[in-house]
């Protein structure tokens, strides 16, 4: 059967298509693998608070990160974020995992009260925010005395062009060992005391380095009865 003249053209035109088509497919890469993800990223440093070991060299995926006493802190590092290999003095290797976007600090503590874990993570923010909002100022308690649980209490004034008052609160009540507290406080006229107290006893006062948009810790060190603090900045 001969096919009618009107259908000839629109073959023809299907048969070009055709051969066009293969030609640009030919010519063409097409991706067998699916891109890389991206590299989530992180930062943290390493404070030694333990009570039970002296001296230590920590090390960070085989590599050393930094040689640290009690009250010593490494310099904060950037890595990608993800499991990474910790290993503090000639202790076993701990795989630990860093969040996505975690700024913060791996403090080393001591194996007592209960505690077993050698290192312990405390986020300070994320990664992409500020330390503290603006006009306030970040204050953070680490308790790392292992045979105590204190309440943190604080205590304000304010003192203005034309005004002036006072302020308290209870930041923290049985503060435990690696356990943390901590705030925002405003800071333009401003200046804060705080108190670690065992029951009716006061431990100590701490007047926390308030900046604007800045970030402290204040860790609790020793056994109760030798309690010291160290403050450290974050970042």
């Amino acid at each position: 059967m001969k096919m009618e003249p009107r259908f000839k053209w629109q073959f023809t035109l299907l048969g070009v298509l055709l051969i066009v088509l293969l030609a640009i497919s030919s010519c063409v890469k097409i991706p067998t693998e699916a891109p890389p993800l991206p590299k989530f990223k992180a930062k943290l440093r390493v404070i030694h608070a333990a009570t039970d070991v002296g001296e230590v060299t920590v090390k960070l995926d085989g590599q050393n990160l930094a040689t640290l006493n009690m009250e010593g802190a490494s310099p904060y590092v950037d890595l990608d974020a993800g499991k990474h290999a910790f290993q503090v003095g000639s202790e076993d290797v701990d795989s630990l995992f860093v969040d996505t976007d975690f700024v913060g600090t791996f403090y080393i503590v001591a194996k007592a009260g209960g505690n077993t874990k050698r290192l312990i993570k405390k986020r300070e923010r994320w990664l992409f925010n500020p330390p503290a909002p603006k006009d306030t100022a970040a204050v953070v308690f680490a308790q790392m005395s292992p045979d105590g649980a204190y309440d943190i209490l604080w205590a304000g004034s304010y003192s203005g062009s034309d005004t002036s008052y006072t302020a308290n609160g209870k930041l923290a009540s049985g503060l435990g060992f690696t356990e943390f507290a901590g705030g925002f406080f405003p800071v333009p006229g401003w200046s804060y005391t705080f108190y670690v107290t065992d029951g009716t006893d006061t431990l100590m006062t701490v007047n926390p380095t308030i900046a604007s948009g800045k970030s402290v810790t204040e860790v609790l060190l020793n056994n109760k009865a030798s309690l010291k603090v160290k403050e450290f900045a974050n970042e």
